[in-house]
């Protein structure tokens, strides 16, 4: 009984410090992120980029998901202070999902001056991680 119990413990406390990990290792991406502000509300990942353009992010965004080898891109559109690209990426095969494909949609809409909006919604459902790996992507492609 002892033992079952050291184990569970050790268990817990292992859990416990891999959330930590895994809570710290976002924070430093967001961080390396720059000066933008992000937020993260029902599963779509929001940011602000400054001293750049609708255009320039549209461009650099689908050099990005091409780079990736992981994304398809479906459908993209640029209009006058917007634009948008939807298409599917590859996921782990499971047992909610035996195509290993899922959705993804970002919008880029213009702000004041230069300040361009930026959401990445990956899933159903959001995925925090691989939408702030890629948001760092597009900023590092931007040279920002």
């Amino acid at each position: 009984m002892k033992k079952l119990k050291l184990i569970t413990a050790s268990l817990v406390i292992a859990s416990a410090l891999a959330s930590c990990s895994n809570n710290a290792s976002l924070a430093d991406d967001l961080n390396n992120s720059g000066d933008s502000i992000v937020r993260f509300v029902n599963g779509t990942f929001a940011a602000e980029i400054y001293n750049t353009s609708v255009e320039s992010v549209y461009n650099i965004t689908l050099l990005t998901l091409n780079n990736e080898k992981t994304y398809t891109i479906d459908n993209k559109s640029i209009h006058e202070g917007s634009a948008e690209i939807n298409g599917t990426f590859a996921v782990d095969k499971g047992l909610f999902n035996d195509t290993g494909k899922d959705n993804f949609q970002i919008q880029i809409i213009k702000e004041q001056g230069s300040t361009v909006k930026i959401f990445i919604k990956l899933g159903s459902l959001g995925d925090k991680q691989q939408s702030v790996d890629l948001f760092v992507k597009i900023k590092s492609n931007l040279g920002l």
